[in-house]
C-alpha cells in the first residue's frame, strides 16, 4: 500500500496550521468561533472555495461525466455560481446585521438575523438553529460515510475497516476544529484546497497519459472532455496566477507571544506552500500539453465538431431531478451557516473599515462564484475520461467502479493515480467536515445552548457538537451494517435530501426578510407565530415527501421534496399576508 505514505504526509501537513494557531484562542467565545485573529482575505477565499468541494457532490458529477451527461452538471454549476452571487447582491443588509451583532458580542448567525426581524423571537431562533444543527450533523456524517465507502476496496479482508475510516475521519475533523477554533480551520482548509488541486490535476494528468499513449479513437464526449480540461486548467492557473494556497506565514496574524514559539514551523510551512504552488502549476501545464497532443493528433476541426455534438446530446436526467437540484444549488449558499460564518470573519477583520469590509466579502463571494462551478465541471470531465480508460458501464456507481479498477490494477501508473486520487478525496472530505463542524459548533454555542443552559460556554458547545456527531456516525454505521446502505443508494440520497430540506425550510422567510430589510417602512403582515408556522410547515412538507418516497419506493417523491419544501414555505407566507389584509 504505497499510496498510504503520500496520504499520511498530505493529511499531516494540513494539521500544521491547526497546531500553529492553537495558542491564538481567546477567552472570548466570539474569538474562538469567528476567526479570533485577522485572517487574510486569500485564506478566507480558499477555505470558502474548498468548502463546496465535497465527496457527495464529487460522486454525482463524476457519474454524470462518466455517462457523458454534461447538461445536468453544467446547470448545477451555473446555479451554484448564481446562488453565491445572490448572496453578494444581498450582502449590505447582512453586513449591517453582522457588524452590529459582532460589536455587541451577540449571535451573528442566520437564525439570529431571522429572529431580529421578528421582534427577537427566541422560539424562531431556536427552531431555525435546531434545523441547521440537524442538517449539518447529517451532512458531516454523510461525508464521513461516503469517504469510508470509497476506500472499502482497500480493506477487502476487513469488514470493520470502513467503520474505522469513518470514525477516524470524524476524529480528524474534531481535532482540526476544536484545537484552534475557526482561525485554525480556515488556515487548514485553505491548505487542503491546494491538496485537492494537487490530487485532482495529478489524477487527470495520469488518466490523460493513458489516453494519449493508447492512441485509439475516442468518443465525442471524451473529445469534449479533453478540450474542456485543457481550458479549465489554463483558466484556473491564470485566474489564480499560480497561487493556489496563501503562502504568508501564519504567525503574522497571531499575537507576538504566540509567534515566537512557532516561527520555525511557520516558516517551514510557508516554504512548503511556496513549493506546492508551482508544483501544481507544473501538473496543470503537463495536462495542457497532453491535451494539446491529443487535439493535434485528432485535428482541431474534428475535435471541435465532435465536442459540439457531444454537448448537444440530450440528457437522461429527469426534469424533476434537474429542477430540484438547481433549486438547491441556487438557495443553499444563502441559508448555509458556513457562508454566514465566513462573512462574519470578514466583517470582524475589517470592522474599522466599512468600505474594505464590503470589498473583502465581495471578493470572497465573487471568486467562489466563478471558481467552484469551474471545478465542478472539471470533475465531470474527469469522470468522462476515467470511464474511457476503465471501460466501465455508466451509472451512479461510476466512482466506486473507478476505485475498484484502481485497486485491481496492481503496480504501475495505476498506483500513482490512486495516490493522487486518495489525497484529493480525503482533502475534500476533511475540509468539508471541518468547515461544517466549525459552523455547527458556532450555532450550538450562540443559538441552541443559550436556550437550554445558563452557561453556554465554548467547552459545552464542543462537547455537545462532538456528541451529536458521534451518535450520528454510530447510527449510520448501524444502518449500513443492517441495511447494506451505500452512498449511491436511495436511502443515502434520502439522508442527503432530508438534510437539505431542513436548511431550505428557512429560505422563503429569509428571502422575504432580506428583501424588506432595507425599507424604511416594513409590512407588518407576519407575526412571529406565523413565521414559526411557515418554517415548520416547509420542513414538515419536505419530510412528508421523503416519507412517501420510502413508503412507495418512487424516486419522484425524493426529488419533489426540495421544491415542496420551498413552495410550502412560500405558500404559508402568502397565506399570512392574505389573512392580514382580510
Amino acid at each position: 500500500m504505497s499510496f498510504l505514505l503520500p496520504l499520511a504526509i498530505a493529511l499531516g501537513i494540513s494539521f500544521v496550521p491547526v497546531w500553529l494557531v492553537r495558542a491564538a484562542k481567546s477567552a472570548r467565545a466570539q474569538d474562538y468561533f469567528i476567526a479570533g485573529e485577522p485572517v487574510p482575505p486569500d485564506v478566507m477565499r480558499n477555505s470558502f472555495v474548498a468548502y463546496f468541494l465535497r465527496i457527495a457532490t464529487f460522486a454525482a458529477l463524476f457519474a454524470w461525466g462518466g455517462s457523458g451527461d454534461f447538461l445536468p452538471a453544467a446547470i448545477l454549476a451555473v446555479c451554484l455560481g448564481l446562488g453565491i452571487y445572490l448572496v453578494s447582491l444581498l450582502r449590505e443588509p447582512l453586513l449591517g446585521f453582522l457588524d452590529t451583532a459582532l460589536s455587541a458580542g451577540t449571535s451573528a448567525t442566520v437564525h439570529a438575523f431571522l429572529a431580529a426581524q421578528h421582534g427577537n423571537e427566541a422560539r424562531l431562533r431556536l427552531l431555525a438553529a435546531c434545523l441547521t444543527v440537524v442538517a449539518l450533523t447529517g451532512l458531516i456524517t454523510a461525508e464521513a460515510f461516503a469517504g469510508a465507502i470509497l476506500v472499502r476496496p482497500l480493506f477487502a479482508a476487513s469488514t470493520g475497516g470502513v467503520y474505522l475510516v469513518a470514525g477516524g475521519m470524524l476524529l480528524l475533523a474534531l481535532l482540526c476544529t476544536t484545537v484552534s477554533g475557526n482561525s485554525g480551520v480556515m488556515h487548514s482548509v485553505q491548505l487542503q484546497l491546494g491538496l485537492i488541486y494537487f490530487g485532482l490535476f495529478g489524477s487527470v494528468a495520469l488518466i490523460l497519459y493513458f489516453i494519449v499513449s493508447d492512441a485509439s479513437p475516442t468518443a465525442p464526449q471524451a473529445k469534449f472532455a479533453i478540450g474542456f480540461v485543457a481550458a479549465a486548467g489554463a483558466l484556473i492557473m491564470l485566474y489564480r496566477r499560480s497561487k493556489y494556497v496563501d503562502t504568508a506565514q501564519i504567525e503574522t496574524s497571531l499575537q507576538a507571544e504566540s509567534a515566537r514559539g512557532s516561527s520555525g514551523a511557520s516558516r517551514l510551512l510557508s516554504r512548503l506552500e511556496k513549493i506546492l504552488n508551482p508544483f501544481i502549476s507544473a501538473i496543470v501545464v503537463f495536462v495542457v500539453v497532453l491535451t494539446g497532443m491529443e487535439i493535434f493528433s485528432v485535428g482541431p476541426s474534428a475535435m471541435a465538431r465532435d465536442s459540439i455534438a457531444a454537448f448537444a446530446m440530450g440528457t437522461s436526467t429527469s426534469g424533476m431531478t434537474l429542477g430540484s437540484l438547481s433549486l438547491l444549488a441556487l438557495l443553499y449558499p444563502l441559508v448555509d451557516a458556513r457562508t454566514w460564518q465566513t462573512m462574519a470573519a470578514a466583517v470582524k477583520a475589517t470592522q474599522c473599515d466599512p468600505v474594505g469590509r464590503s470589498a473583502t466579502v465581495e471578493r470572497v463571494l465573487h471568486s467562489a462564484a466563478v471558481e467552484v462551478p469551474l471545478v465542478w465541471l472539471l470533475i465531470a470531465m474527469f469522470g468522462t475520461l476515467a470511464a474511457l480508460v476503465t471501460d466501465a458501464p455508466a451509472g451512479r456507481d461510476a466512482l466506486l467502479t473507478f476505485m475498484d479498477w484502481l485497486v485491481a490494477e496492481q503496480g504501475g501508473p495505476a498506483d500513482f493515480v490512486l495516490s493522487f486520487f486518495l489525497v484529493g478525496l480525503f482533502a475534500m472530505a476533511l475540509s468539508a467536515m471541518s468547515s461544517m463542524l466549525s459552523a455547527m459548533l458556532w450555532v450550538m454555542r450562540y443559538d441552541v445552548l443559550p436556550a437550554l443552559s445558563p452557561d453556554p460556554s465554548p467547552t459545552r458547545a464542543v462537547v455537545a457538537g462532538a456528541g451529536v456527531c458521534v451518535l450520528a456516525i454510530l447510527l449510520v454505521c448501524a444502518a449500513a451494517a443492517l441495511l447494506g446502505m451505500k452512498f449511491t443508494s436511495s436511502s443515502f440520497l434520502v439522508l442527503l435530501v432530508g438534510c437539505c430540506c431542513a436548511q431550505l425550510a428557512l429560505a422563503p422567510l429569509l428571502m422575504r426578510d432580506l428583501l424588506t430589510a432595507g425599507r424604511s417602512t416594513r409590512p407588518e403582515d407576519l407575526s412571529a407565530s406565523w413565521s414559526i408556522t411557515a418554517v415548520l410547515t416547509a420542513a414538515g412538507a419536505g419530510i412528508a415527501a421523503l416519507v412517501l418516497c420510502g413508503l412507495t419506493g418512487s424516486e419522484a417523491w425524493l426529488w419533489a421534496a426540495l421544491p415542496v419544501t420551498v413552495g410550502t414555505g412560500i405558500a404559508a407566507l402568502l397565506s399570512a399576508r392574505f389573512l392580514h389584509r382580510s
